[in-house]
């Protein structure tokens, strides 16, 4: 419910684009509306349960349609035409959405890949750019991003990963944004060029996730039972044996 009142806070932005607001009595009363209607309608449709990865599914495909509108406005919306745009990029994602739950079913930790992916391809596609200097443009990284997506569902459907894996990972994209950082501010003092910053950017970022990724990669295997038990035939002295039970003990 609360990335879902957070794409009400977005779609409110939009409507208030599309209807002009000018005073701070409007903003209240679209944002209030709006908002309010969003979580109305994520309890209306939860009412019976929902599971974790349709509902992240649902949350995740809203975004990628306000990305997207993002990309054919050529940035945020201005007027009241890239505005409706956008309100019509969130809804097409949310129907898409639902589309792809009854299709796909993925879990939480199968949308949580994609998100992963869909993140951070979107940073390094940003580096890039400084690597080859060229000057990114809105529509040029949604697109990028969307390559991502498409990239981390595919693989979220041969590997099997926990959303508790990815939010590791990203961490690990995190450390390497900030390490990173820290070499291009030291370099900066000796004038590296943005081109240098760039390459920097990517390797440390690239190197972070990766490294994350192979540390964690027995991160979703079954743990063994802390109580084993099995049965053993025991010999008593004299040579007769009994059945009984063994235990053993896995930490």
């Amino acid at each position: 419910m609360f990335w879902s009142t957070v794409g009400g806070v977005f779609a409110a932005a939009n409507l208030c684009v599309v209807a002009q607001c000018s005073t701070d009595r409007e903003y209240a009363a679209v944002y209030s509306g709006t908002i309010a209607g969003a979580l109305a309608l994520s309890l209306a449709a939860s009412r019976h349960g929902v599971e974790q990865g349709e509902a992240q599914l649902y949350n995740s495909a809203q975004t990628w349609g306000g990305w997207n509108a993002l990309g054919i406005n050529d940035g945020f919306a201005e007027n009241g035409k890239e505005a409706t745009v956008s309100l019509v990029g969130q809804g097409a994602g949310v129907l898409a959405g639902i589309g792809l739950w009854q299709t796909w079913r993925p879990t939480a930790g199968d949308v949580a890949l994609t998100n992963t992916f869909f993140l951070w391809g979107t940073v390094l596609s940003l580096w890039g750019h400084a690597a080859v200097e060229a000057e990114p443009t809105f529509r040029r990284v949604v697109v990028l991003g969307d390559a991502a997506i498409v990239a981390g569902a595919l693989l979220s459907t041969q590997v099997k990963m926990s959303r508790g894996r990815t939010l590791l990972i990203d961490v690990g994209g995190v450390i390497g944004t900030l390490f990173g950082g820290l070499i291009s501010v030291a370099g900066s003092e000796s004038g590296t060029s943005e081109q240098t910053v760039g390459t920097t950017m990517v390797l440390t970022t690239a190197g972070g996730l990766g490294l994350a990724a192979l540390f964690t990669k027995d991160w979703d295997a079954p743990k063994p039972p802390p109580v084993a038990l099995a049965p053993t035939r025991i010999v008593q002295p004299g040579g007769q044996g009994v059945w009984g039970l063994s235990a053993s003990f896995g930490f």
